[in-house]
């Protein structure tokens, strides 16, 4: 939805801050003696990111915390790796954490913004990927809302994967797949859907909605559409107040291709929307 740039703290980095930060002498040690085994880890997630088949990757149980995942390393420990050693940490892992997390400018990319990024999200899920736990380009900056609506599970084909904000193809940034039909009703009302173009690979076109259900976004863009169109209206009997239908018409489509905002976020969707119901330019407010 908005693409972000890779963290610049690259993940082998990222794990020996973390192990450094260890201050128990034993774990320690034990990490140290698997960096082996988490470095391998690394290059598999790298390697699935460069065919998008994450899905693919080694997954462990819900619960379970004692299971071994790699080498000595129990899924407790991989997942304290994250919380007590990057996230709970006073020193450098902590530092690229936060690094990660402003990176975003505070928009969460997987609304395209609608939510304000206050956490990093593990793409890859930590309670069924622990081994990623501190890969760097598995923690993405997220709001509350998209962390709350998406699935605790992750998928177990590519085609219904999520778009991935750092490592996903370009095209679904670039161009048009969000699209909404106005109605004529008092109030208007507006229904927003995931429609990729048909050029697209099938298992790309099904990947868009899947993330579209996912986040809930027909229904969150709903929301934000409703004082979109107040503004919109405000601005029609104000300022453009002397605009002919067509003029009219044509600053809707001009807004619906203003390159500040996402392509595919509520509000250049909106503006399209409306600029391609011909009734709606022509309504006297």
């Amino acid at each position: 939805m908005r693409q972000l740039s890779k963290p610049i703290s690259n993940s082998k980095r990222t794990l020996d801050t973390c192990i450094s930060g260890v201050s128990d002498a034993v774990a320690k040690a034990q990490y140290e003696a698997d960096r082996g085994c988490l470095e391998k880890g690394i290059d598999n997630f790298e390697t699935a990111s460069t065919a998008f088949n994450w899905c693919k990757l080694p997954r462990v149980p819900n619960g379970k915390k004692n299971q071994i995942v790699v080498g000595s390393l129990t899924k407790e420990h991989l997942i304290n790796l994250y919380s007590n050693h990057m996230v709970g940490s006073k020193g450098e892992a902590r530092k690229i954490y936060d690094e990660i997390l402003v990176a975003a400018n505070g928009k969460c990319p997987f609304c395209a913004g609608i939510g304000h990024a206050k956490t990093l999200d593990h793409y890859l899920p930590k309670a069924n990927f622990p081994l990623y736990s501190i890969v760097s380009t598995n923690l993405v900056p997220c709001c509350r809302d998209c962390n709350t609506e998406k699935l605790a599970a992750f998928p177990n084909n590519t085609e219904e994967q999520t778009i991935h904000p750092y490592l996903d193809s370009p095209h679904f940034f670039l161009e048009k797949w969000t699209f909404a039909t106005v109605n004529n009703t008092d109030p208007l009302s507006v229904q927003f859907e995931a429609r990729p173009p048909a050029t697209w690979l099938a298992a790309d076109q099904n990947r868009v909605k899947c993330h579209f259900k996912e986040y809930c976004l027909a229904k969150r863009y709903n929301i934000e559409a409703a004082t979109g169109i107040s503004e919109i209206v405000h601005v029609r009997k104000t300022t453009l107040k002397g605009y002919s239908a067509d003029l009219f018409r044509i600053h809707l489509f001009e807004m619906a291709q203003d390159p500040s905002t996402p392509i595919n976020g509520w509000r250049r969707t909106l503006y399209y929307a409306l600029a391609s119901a011909d009734w709606f330019s022509k309504i006297k407010f």
